[in-house]
């Protein structure tokens, strides 16, 4: 009778163990997809804010517009508020992200009619946007086959002047 209870209480302890077995890899996989999607979010969020520092930089500097449509900055200008994306210094410096390095940036400036947006003080608006194409670089994203995934952020801001 003994005997019986032994090799029960063993046969469950195996059990057990088979059924970690089967679980642990499941535990591990959601473990690491939850890592992944908290760098997602947070690399999302670094460009984002980023961008829209660039832009805010952008709205108080110098900007020429000699007519509708297309409005232009000096070519520093546009370098210092990329370098306020990457680094957060206009000077430059270290990037927040490797991603940064093969990033790419464009700045557009639109100067509408401000009369036709029923504005006085000036004869044009410019509005002032930066699109930055950002890949992700993950650890994990490339095992499944997603690892060409990149953010794409537009942020767009009247120009209030210098």
């Amino acid at each position: 009778m003994q005997d019986k209870a032994r090799s029960s209480r063993l046969g469950q302890a195996g059990a057990a163990g088979v059924e970690f077995g089967i679980v642990l890899p499941l535990l591990v996989i959601l473990t690491f997809g939850a890592i992944e999607m908290g760098r997602v979010v947070w690399h999302h969020e670094i460009v984002t804010k980023g961008v829209r520092d660039g832009v805010r930089y952008l709205t108080r500097v110098p900007v020429s517009c000699p007519g509708p449509g297309a409005g232009s900055f000096s070519p520093t200008e546009i370098t210092r508020a990329e370098n306020l994306v990457k680094s957060g210094d206009p000077t430059g410096g270290t990037p927040i992200i490797n991603a940064y390095n093969s990033a790419t940036f464009t700045v557009t400036v639109d100067c509408r009619v401000a009369a036709d947006l029923g504005l006085s003080g000036g004869t044009y608006l410019p509005v002032v946007q930066m699109n930055a194409e950002v890949p992700f670089e993950g650890y994990f994203l490339g095992i499944i086959g997603l690892d060409d995934v990149a953010f794409n952020i537009a942020h767009e801001q009247a120009h209030v002047g210098e």
